[in-house]
């Protein structure tokens, strides 16, 4: 079985999942309660807990089993950008787009991620590749969807690549919520929000996918491969095209009145909107808002511009 998901981090996450290891053993964990350093009683008050939570996962946790050649990750992230220019071009705008995201240094702190982007576009080729391979030899390709408009778009150019083929296909749904081993509801937006330990439980809730949804999700990816729009977003469980200020009206919104650090605006709209989005995408808005006069830059700071103070006109 090929599993298959739309992020690296959530690809990680399967990794783990696989097999479940004890990720807590004899190391000592890190907390932290407010600021300063913590008392000795508070930070074995702290590890004493998490230890506890980690055994009761544990004790939930069921090992999807396989290896690391059995994970695919369509990392693309076709939620925005050009999606109609084919892969493999000299100039591929997927690859600039990525290349891009990944070299953005908004606390000035990186360096040389030009190396790190060209592998990650790399990694994603071959699993890319591996998804047509395995579904050639009729493998069961079992997809980690939830609605993440990166997510959503991977699922339907999967659907697009998967129609071509007679191979079983199922679908694990994101839960709407689950219990952490403390006894904490969460509602995730994604699986990245999923503890490792309990993708093996909700792999049982997979259903199957038909080769008429598959041609249905087909259909849906090509529309918007026509419309390529700037962006691609979720509307009511519909994944449709939009233009590049979708999310402004919730990034104005976000902004107080006297104005506040680019770092809190961004938190303030992915925190409270729950957008699923790339903090990435957020910036680049509030530049092209601050590039149209609709803010101004109080305090500039060149070199880390997530620091800098900005406020709305």
């Amino acid at each position: 079985m090929l599993e298959v998901c739309f992020s690296d981090s959530v690809k990680g996450a399967l990794h783990y999942a696989q097999h479940c290891k004890n990720s807590i053993g004899g190391a000592s964990c890190i907390a932290v309660i407010g600021r300063g350093k913590l008392s000795w009683w508070q930070r074995k008050k702290a590890e004493a807990k998490a230890r506890a939570r980690q055994q009761k996962l544990q004790a939930q946790a069921v090992p999807l089993g396989g290896c690391k050649e059995d994970l695919a990750s369509l990392s693309f992230d076709f939620s925005m950008g050009d999606i109609a220019a084919p892969f493999g071009d000299e100039n591929c705008p997927r690859q600039q787009l990525l290349q891009q995201w990944f070299t953005a240094d908004p606390w000035g702190e990186l360096e040389q991620m030009e190396a790190t982007a060209t592998k990650f576009w790399q990694d994603c080729l071959v699993d890319l590749e591996k998804l047509k391979a395995r579904a050639a030899a009729g493998d069961t390709i079992r997809i980690w969807a939830d609605d993440l408009p990166s997510s959503a778009c991977g699922l339907l150019f999967a659907a697009d690549i998967l129609q071509h083929f007679n191979t079983p296909v199922t679908l694990v749904p994101l839960p709407k919520e689950y219990t952490m081993g403390d006894d904490a509801v969460v509602q995730p937006i994604g699986w990245g929000d999923i503890t490792p330990e309990l993708y093996g439980v909700f792999a049982k809730d997979a259903v199957p996918v038909s080769a008429s949804q598959l041609k249905e999700m087909a259909a849906r990816w090509q529309k918007l491969v026509r419309e390529n729009a700037p962006l691609r977003v979720v509307e009511n469980g519909h994944t449709i095209s939009a233009p590049i200020d979708y999310y402004d009206a919730a990034i104005l919104e976000e902004c107080p009145p006297e104005g506040c650090r680019v770092c809190e605006l961004i938190g303030k709209v992915l925190g409270r909107r729950r957008l699923g989005i790339s903090d990435w995408l957020v910036a680049q808005r509030i530049r092209a808002l601050l590039a149209s006069g609709v803010f101004t830059m109080q305090k500039d700071d060149p070199r880390r511009f997530y620091n800098a103070v900005i406020a709305r006109t």
